[in-house]
């Protein structure tokens, strides 16, 4: 199933960390560090397809900028 939703094989995968309603795997932990001694560069990945979907559609929409201007201007902490 992981395989099919990243469209290739997982790299340091430690476990499945969040299950969707449906029971597939939706946000997968990774190993600080791959077997070849590569850093991982997230703890975290979205995995589930839909979540990955709506995700993309936010920041699309600058949904990452508008955080970022919150952020800057001390709204979110």
């Amino acid at each position: 199933m992981i395989r099919r939703q990243l469209g290739r094989e997982p790299r340091g995968l430690r476990r499945v960390a969040v299950r969707c309603p449906f029971g597939a795997p939706a946000v997968l932990e990774q190993e600080p560090y791959l077997p070849s001694g590569q850093p991982f560069p997230t703890t975290y990945h979205l995995s589930c397809p839909y979540a990955v979907g709506r995700v993309s559609a936010l920041e699309a929409a600058g949904g990452i900028a508008r955080y970022e201007r919150l952020v800057a201007a001390g709204r979110l902490r």
